[in-house]
């Protein structure tokens, strides 16, 4: 039945425009008897074959693609790899919380982030949101994040300079010199 209401609805656009656009083949097969070529269509479909149907092939890599960027998720590690584990257990903790909508201590956590110097990819405004990360006391001053190393900015605030910024939610940055250097994390499950 959706083939024939398929075919039915060709039928009258077909109909419709052709005459506009060629009077001559619109006189030619006389489109204005819409009865016969209804009838020959509604035969034409009720042959077909009703057990056919699209198949739809999606590769496995694909799949699992789609499902590490489809959600942010509570993870056991991050890459690259991070030379202090306790910024690694403390970003981690964060996600969770994000994660499981907690409530976090700064108003500003959650807040729509910027992106005026335009360092991450551009997006509609609101995609990004930026949240504060306080290391664990005694955390070193330089880290290796791969292989490069980072200089942890000074904190001017109570929040320190440290941020995680979340796209999409999604998409995981971390900024450890207030928004300077920002350096992409994988969440490993």
């Amino acid at each position: 039945m959706k083939r024939i209401k398929s075919l039915l609805l060709c039928l009258i656009v077909f109909s419709f425009f052709l005459p506009l656009g060629n009077a001559q083949l619109s006189a030619d097969f006389n489109l204005n008897q819409t009865q016969d070529w209804l009838s020959i269509i509604s035969d034409s479909a009720l042959k077909l074959d009703p057990v056919v149907k699209p198949e739809l092939k999606v590769s496995p890599v694909l799949k699992v693609e789609k499902e590490i960027v489809l959600k942010l998720h509570i993870g056991i590690n991050i890459s690259p790899k991070m030379s202090d584990q306790g910024r690694v257990k403390g970003i981690l903790e964060l996600i969770r919380k994000i994660v499981n909508n907690e409530n976090l201590p700064y108003s500003a956590d959650g807040q729509t982030f910027g992106n005026r110097e335009k360092i991450l990819p551009e997006q509609p405004r609101g995609f990004y949101k930026e949240y504060t990360f306080i290391p664990p006391k005694n955390s070193p001053k330089f880290i290796m994040i791969g292989d490069v190393e980072y200089e942890v900015g000074p904190a001017l605030s109570k929040r320190g300079a440290e941020r995680l910024v979340i796209g999409g939610n999604k998409l995981v940055y971390y900024t450890p010199d207030h928004y300077a250097n920002f350096i992409r994390l994988e969440i490993v499950k």
